[in-house]
């Protein structure tokens, strides 16, 4: 793996720096960006602190909520 295009993401109160490929490279016109894990690895705080930088309108949801499991399913 080439380690060269991923990007440090540090925030507040991290205790370990996180490397991570820049999601930019994932978006696509009218399609879906999923991103999943195991619980409380920073998934949406990796989320929200790209919305924050970003102009694109999003729908940020929890695959807790049954209606997105529904949908994407």
């Amino acid at each position: 793996m080439n380690f060269d295009k991923f990007m440090e993401f540090m925030y507040s109160g991290c205790m370990f720096p996180r490397a991570y490929e820049p999601i930019e490279a994932h978006l696509q016109p009218n399609k879906a960006l999923v991103i999943y894990g195991p619980h409380r690895v920073g998934k949406t705080t990796l989320l929200r602190t790209f919305l924050k930088q970003t102009h694109l309108k999003c729908k940020l949801d929890s695959g807790d909520n049954i209606r997105t499991q529904q949908i994407l399913s």
